[in-house]
């Protein structure tokens, strides 16, 4: 990824929180992630 990009991560509930009733207060959702890259250390 290069300075200046952004990317999308997209987590279904399967692969966060779990499924609907699951206990937390996100079970059941879809997480999504928008990363952008400012620089580079």
């Amino acid at each position: 990824m290069k300075i200046g990009g952004r990317r999308m991560l997209i987590c279904p509930p399967e692969m966060a929180y779990g499924p609907a009733g699951g206990g937390h207060s996100l079970s059941g959702r879809t997480l999504v992630f928008v990363i952008d890259l400012l620089g580079v250390n």
